[in-house]
């Protein structure tokens, strides 16, 4: 992500994603081939979608006697054309969500899912759509069958099976993968997935699970595990529930329309894992689901720019701001406005951009969490030091752990620790300077961390 400060006027450039989601596709499937894993892809050929998959079909109206799946779009948002993407599912049967995030936070999550027992990825086979676990250590080593599972093979009802959807957005995955697929929604619309372009994002949300609990089952504890993984920042990516990728044991009445919503920007590699994680399932004609339908888009990166508006005479209104930048124009929309800080001085933005830090005249330093995929801002906290000490200049070391801020009225630098939730600890030292009427403007870190230079204008000096 992009940086950039400059002036009273203070501007912090982060890329960013755009709020509006208008062309989303939401794409079901009613394929019943019984295979070890299933391939999907989707292209853009820049005026419609083309996709390959086991009996893949854009949701229509009426696709969905219930009304719980919006009709798709057949366009994405912001793709370029030749955009293409994947992703490979895949069932295991023996899926434990504390093992799984046991192996995230020691960095062995992928070591973890390779160990896990694989089998049968089925398709529902009464009337409505959607894919399950056919489980019970049934792969044989031709990737048939051996034995029939004690739960459903058409419900996702027993205790550790899971689904697990692993993406592609650099085109590794091809149609000559040996699973059964068909492109489509033409006859003649065969296509190479060649990947994502530089610029675009792909955006997976709407999740929907079919046939959960039954809306009179009040007694039935009924309920998904589910997690979406960042490969290359190892870490589960923020979404839903309470900006957390993460679910355990969501219970149908915790749903909107029995739907994980998202939405999560997902990069080559990600994973989207849901499980089934009940330890007492003596009804599984009540306790079980499906995954039905996925909902795709693709858009443009765009950085967002923020800005400090510093006027003096404000009382905190609508002072902090987020615009979505367009690099090729230099046209902004405003995206966001926010009140709450007192004329601020410089704004700056931690080194993975998950937060934006605000010193204003009211002695503190203001903490706002960046959304990661829209770029919208959320005040966290305010850091008070003590009065009357204007802090005019926040700088984050480069390794992220320190952040200092210059006073401008208390003559000194307060240093303070970024916890990992981005917060700040109280100071942890003070630095003055032995001029009397010292004024601080600014403190810069070096490029390697171990320095940090000072403008000093009440002693004209750095």
């Amino acid at each position: 992500m992009r940086r950039l400060l400059f002036g009273v006027i203070f501007v912090s450039l982060s890329t960013s994603i755009p709020s509006t989601l208008n062309a989303q596709v939401t794409i079901r499937t009613d394929g019943q081939t019984e295979e070890v894993y299933k391939d999907f892809m989707y292209f853009w050929d820049g005026s419609s979608v083309k996709f390959y998959g086991d009996e893949l079909f854009f949701v229509a109206d009426g696709d969905d006697p219930e009304g719980q799946v919006p009709a798709s779009g057949t366009t994405f948002s912001g793709a370029q054309q030749g955009d293409s993407f994947a992703y490979r599912m895949e069932a295991v049967e023996d899926w434990n969500s504390d093992d799984a995030i046991s192996a995230i936070n020691n960095g062995t999550f992928q070591n973890y899912l390779s160990g896990l027992t694989k089998c049968i990825v089925d398709g529902h086979n009464g009337n409505q759509y959607g894919y399950t676990v056919y489980a019970s250590g049934n792969v044989d080593g031709s990737g048939g069958l051996q034995s029939r599972p004690p739960g459903h093979p058409e419900r996702i009802d027993v205790m550790g099976e899971a689904l697990i959807l692993t993406f592609d957005t650099t085109g590794q995955l091809s149609s000559d993968s040996g699973a059964s697929a068909f492109f489509g929604p033409g006859a003649d619309d065969e296509f190479t997935n060649n990947g994502l372009a530089a610029g675009s994002q792909l955006f997976v949300s709407d999740l929907h699970l079919g046939h959960f609990t039954r809306d009179n089952d009040d007694e039935v504890v009924n309920a998904v595990d589910y997690l979406v993984f960042d490969v290359s920042e190892n870490q589960i990516l923020s979404g839903y529930p309470n900006g957390v990728g993460l679910g355990i044991q969501l219970d149908k009445r915790d749903l909107t329309n029995d739907t994980i919503p998202g939405p999560w920007a997902l990069d080559d590699g990600d994973i989207i894992v849901v499980a089934f994680n009940i330890p007492d399932n003596p009804d599984n004609t009540q306790q079980w689901w499906d995954l039905w339908s996925l909902t795709f888009d693709v858009k443009e990166r765009k950085p967002m720019l923020y800005v400090s508006n510093r006027t003096r005479d404000s009382q905190g209104e609508d002072n902090i701001r987020a615009y979505e930048f367009d690099p090729n124009t230099g046209a902004l929309e405003l995206h966001q406005s926010l009140d709450g800080y007192i004329n601020p001085w410089h704004i700056g933005l931690s080194g993975d951009d998950a937060y934006l830090y605000v010193s204003a005249d009211n002695s503190s330093v203001g903490v706002l969490e960046v959304d990661p995929i829209y770029g919208s801002l959320t005040p966290r906290e305010k850091q008070f030091d003590r009065d009357n000490i204007n802090p005019t200049y926040v700088s984050v070391s480069p390794s992220g752990a320190i952040l200092v801020a210059a006073n401008y009225e208390g003559e000194d630098l307060s240093v303070y620790e970024i916890q990992p939730d981005g917060q700040l600890s109280d100071p942890i030292q003070r630095f003055a300077f032995p001029n009397e009427g010292s004024n601080l403007h600014a403190a810069v870190f070096s490029k390697a961390g171990d320095l940090l230079f000072v403008a000093n204008t009440g002693g004209n000096e750095i």
